[in-house]
């Protein structure tokens, strides 16, 4: 989940493929890596008020430079974030959509689901059929 972005510039699910598993730069960086935990992100984790998933990373280069540490303390699509990733979370949904179904379908499918009052009047049924490939 860090080397991969690193090298790629992104983190998608098919990054988790066996094809991008086997690319040897993958487990070179690993190999470079240390993971230390923050006691304080641990602590803050599991803090009721907080609920925080907070991760830093700092980076040193081959020819021994230091790239500043960054820290995120609450990740988009944590429930602090949550207006921060509902375009990303639609923009997701649409790429995984758009290669399965007609310029239509998609239409159809977006308008409904993306409304929250005609996805909550539809029946699950109703709007499973949308889906339905037969």
């Amino acid at each position: 989940m860090v080397a991969v972005p690193l090298i790629h510039g992104r983190l998608t699910t098919e990054d988790y493929s066996d094809t991008i598993a086997q690319d040897p730069r993958i487990d070179s960086l690993r190999a470079k890596m240390q993971c230390v935990e923050d006691k304080v992100f641990s602590t803050e984790y599991h803090d009721p008020e907080k609920r925080s998933i907070g991760n830093a990373i700092k980076i040193q280069l081959n020819d021994g430079t230091w790239l500043d540490e960054v820290m995120v303390e609450y990740p988009v699509g944590h429930k602090r974030r949550r207006k921060e990733g509902e375009p990303l979370l639609i923009n997701k949904f649409k790429r995984h959509v758009q290669p399965h179904y007609s310029q239509e379908i998609q239409k159809k499918i977006f308008d409904i689901s993306l409304s929250r009052e005609s996805f909550e009047k539809m029946p699950v049924s109703d709007y499973l059929d949308i889906f339905f490939k037969g």
